[in-house]
């Protein structure tokens, strides 16, 4: 599938999880993206716990050159009730295992239950470490959070050391 060239343009991907599913969706450069379809290649995993969830995902992204080319990257819970979901068996090190193979992600949306997991793992990171994961990415939005002062004073040692290594990222609000 990966040699296939018209799969190769996926520009924009979108993670939607779910307690029982978690669904992938890959869409091309938005202006090849017709708008009759939600991507031209969506994969949907059922799964009876949340971190064999994450799991499941890292393993379709670690062996799919599909996604070391997206741009944009949308990592969604499927209902907000279920951010509590979060805080039950997901480690760190699932969240960098799951972003590690996004290369050249530029753009990463983050809703609110998704960024207290993510936004945990990424602050984690230091020196080399905080360009190695994600080394193209350039703005961080997130969603669902009134103010983002606790989310930004929470990465500032990720952005800090970015900034210093001539990578800057920018925290900012997800406006849908």
């Amino acid at each position: 599938m990966g040699h296939a060239e018209e799969f190769k343009t996926f520009h924009h991907g979108k993670v939607l999880i779910s307690y029982t599913t978690i669904q992938l969706s890959l869409s091309p450069p938005r202006r090849t993206f017709d708008r009759r379809h939600s991507g031209l290649l969506e994969l949907r995993i059922s799964c009876r716990e949340l971190a064999l969830h994450l799991s499941s995902l890292a393993q379709v992204f670690s062996s799919s050159p599909l996604i070391s080319t997206l741009e944009e990257l949308e990592l969604r819970e499927a209902n907000y009730r279920e951010s509590s979901l979060w805080e039950f068996g997901i480690k760190n090190a699932q969240w960098l295992e799951l972003l590690r193979p996004c290369a050249a992600l530029k753009n990463l949306y983050l809703t609110h239950g998704v960024a207290q997991g993510v936004c945990g793992a990424l602050r984690e990171l230091s020196g080399e470490m905080a360009t190695e994961v994600l080394p193209a990415l350039r703005n961080l939005f997130v969603q669902g959070f009134e103010s983002l002062q606790p989310i930004q004073e929470a990465m500032m040692p990720l952005v800090s050391a970015r900034q210093l290594s001539g990578h800057p990222l920018v925290v900012d609000h997800w406006i849908v």
